[in-house]
């Protein structure tokens, strides 16, 4: 049986810990370890957040770093989050290279 977190912060406050750490190696993917991926699961695994949360937090972080990379015309901070991304997973999103992108501005986003 795995290790698990029995301590008694809230679970969000888990989540919270857990998405920090998962955004953080999307905000400099080039320095970013081989190990990286591996160990968001394991932290995934110790807190027992499940894998539908766990991608949703990721996203939310990552989008919300997207757009405050845009608002202060940081290219290159988004530039950078892009290389590491999996952009074949984001076409169906709106906005990201999807049918029907062209037409929406940040704020629909």
């Amino acid at each position: 049986k795995p290790v698990t977190y029995g301590g008694d912060l809230p679970k969000g406050k888990l989540e919270q810990m857990f998405t920090a750490y998962a955004a953080s190696g999307m905000t400099n993917m080039m320095s970013m370890e081989e190990d990286f991926e591996d160990r968001v699961a394991l932290l995934q695994d110790v807190f027992q957040i499940n894998e539908k949360k766990a991608e949703g937090l990721v996203m939310k972080a990552v989008q919300k770093q997207m757009m405050e990379a845009l608002k202060s015309g940081d290219m290159e901070g988004m530039e950078e989050m892009m290389k590491g991304m999996d952009l074949e997973g984001l076409a169906g999103m709106p906005g990201m290279g999807g049918e029907g992108s062209d037409d929406m501005s940040p704020e629909q986003l």
